[in-house]
């Protein structure tokens, strides 16, 4: 069998999960469930459901992937309880008329126009049009927000609360 019909092959195997009537937000949320292209790099991780594995070639892969997944789920446990205590955001009203969802790429994006919006936020303010900037951190070192500004900005924390994440974690099981 080619990439190519096993890709189709997965392709409507997957589409059948996400179609079904038992779908749950969890099943639809589950990247693997997502095939991006039939390349090589993209469908190697499903490689192994075309071969005949033995039964313990089988289970040892499965003991491995528990293993992964339960240790990448308690280091985001600890690093929300860690979080919660470093960094408390102020609260913001939730009566904002407009939100955008930004990017913090480095120092000279945490500045008083955004890179993508520019003053469009500050602009919708001075016409009595509340908004809020809300950044996703892809430099990983800021701590804070430019909060001079008269538009409120609030920082994406890496990880949901503790609690939050507890219940994704056995959703997830």
């Amino acid at each position: 069998m080619t990439d190519t019909e096993k890709y189709k092959k997965l392709c409507r195997l997957f589409d059948k999960v996400l179609l079904s009537s038992f779908v749950t937000p969890e099943i639809i949320s589950n990247t693997w469930l997502h095939m991006q292209r039939s390349h090589g790099d993209f469908s190697e991780k499903y490689s192994h459901l075309f071969e005949n594995e033995l039964g313990v070639y089988f289970w040892k892969r499965m003991l491995i992937l528990v293993v992964q997944y339960t240790s990448i789920s308690v280091f985001r446990l600890l690093q929300s309880s860690i979080e919660f205590f470093q960094y408390r955001e102020k609260k913001y009203s939730k009566n904002t008329d407009v939100l955008f969802v930004s990017h913090l790429i480095n120092s000279e994006t945490n500045n008083s126009n955004d890179m993508y919006y520019h003053d469009l936020p500050y602009q919708l303010t001075q016409q009595d049009i509340s908004t809020m900037i809300v950044l996703i951190d892809h430099n990983k070192t800021a701590k804070k927000v430019n909060n001079k500004s008269i538009v409120p900005r609030i920082l994406l924390r890496k990880t949901l609360s503790f609690i939050n994440e507890l219940s994704l974690y056995f959703t997830q099981v």
